[in-house]
C-alpha cells in the first residue's frame, strides 16, 4: 500500500487566538483542505524561533510556504519605504532555512503569495516593497479579504511551462491580495505567469521541484475544483 506524502505547511504564531495571553500556532484551513484534496497529508510546522535542522526536515516529503505578511527588506539589501507592512524576521529566517534544507534534500516546494516572495529572496532576488508606490501601474492587486473565493484579475501563463500545464489554459481569473511582488528575479527561477501590467504571478525552476504563484489557489479549491491542480504536482513529486 502506497503511503500518502507528508506535506509541511508553515504555521505562524497568532497571539490573539486561544486563551488570553497564550495564543496559537495557526494557518488557513484552505491550505490544509487543498493538500488533502491533492492527495497529501498536511502537517503544520510552527515557527518557534528555532532554525529547522536537516534531521527534522527529513521527516517531510514536501513543503508548502503559505501567504502572510511582508518579507523584511534588509534580507534583500533594502531599507523599508512608505507602504511597507508588518514584518516578522523570525518567520522569514525560519522559512528561508526550511526552504534551503528542502532543496538540498531534493524535496518539492510550493509557494503561495508570500511564499513566492520568500523563495525569490532566499535565492537571491529582490521585491517591490509596495506596488502602488513602487510602480506606475494602475492595476489593482489587492482584492477584498472578505471574498477570498471571488475572481479578481486575470493571470496569463507562459505556454509550455509547468504552471501553464496546471492552469490547463493560457489564462485564468484568479483572486489577489498582495501589495508586494518580485522585482529582480532570483537566479535559477523562471517567471512563467504575469498579470496584464507585467507583475510576476508565478515562477518555477529547472529541476521541476520548485514552483510558486502570487495568487491564492487554496481559496478557490472548494468553489472551483480545477484549482486543486496547482497542488497536485507538489503531492505527486513528494510521493516519489
Amino acid at each position: 500500500m502506497n503511503q500518502k506524502p507528508v506535506i509541511g505547511i508553515v504555521a505562524g504564531f497568532e497571539p490573539g487566538l486561544g486563551s488570553p495571553g497564550v495564543g496559537m500556532f495557526a494557518e488557513s484551513a484552505d491550505y490544509v483542505r487543498s493538500v488533502v484534496l491533492a492527495g497529501g497529508v498536511p502537517v503544520l510546522l510552527p515557527v518557534t524561533g528555532e532554525i529547522p535542522d536537516a534531521q527534522s526536515v527529513a521527516l517531510l516529503d514536501g513543503l508548502l510556504l503559505p501567504g502572510g505578511g511582508d518579507v523584511a527588506p534588509h534580507l534583500y539589501g533594502q531599507d523599508p519605504i512608505k507602504g511597507m507592512g508588518a514584518t516578522c524576521v523570525t518567520k522569514d529566517r525560519f522559512e528561508i532555512a526550511l526552504l534551503k534544507i528542502c532543496l538540498a534534500q531534493h524535496k518539492p516546494v510550493m509557494g503561495v503569495c508570500r511564499g513566492l516572495q520568500v523563495i525569490n529572496v532566499a535565492l537571491g532576488g529582490t521585491l517591490i516593497q509596495d506596488l502602488p508606490t513602487g510602480t506606475a501601474s494602475l492595476q489593482e492587486h489587492r482584492g477584498s479579504m472578505e471574498t477570498r473565493d471571488e475572481p479578481f484579475h486575470r493571470v496569463y501563463f507562459t505556454p509550455g511551462s509547468r504552471l501553464h500545464d496546471m492552469a490547463g489554459q493560457d489564462s485564468l481569473l484568479t483572486n489577489s491580495y498582495h501589495h508586494q511582488a518580485i522585482d529582480r528575479l532570483a537566479p535559477g527561477l523562471r517567471a512563467t505567469a504575469h498579470t496584464a501590467d507585467g507583475v510576476i504571478e508565478g515562477v518555477e525552476d529547472e529541476t521541476g521541484l520548485l514552483y510558486a504563484v502570487q495568487f491564492h489557489p487554496e481559496n478557490f479549491t472548494r468553489r472551483f475544483p480545477d484549482f486543486v491542480r496547482f497542488f497536485t504536482p507538489l503531492c505527486e513529486k513528494a510521493a516519489h
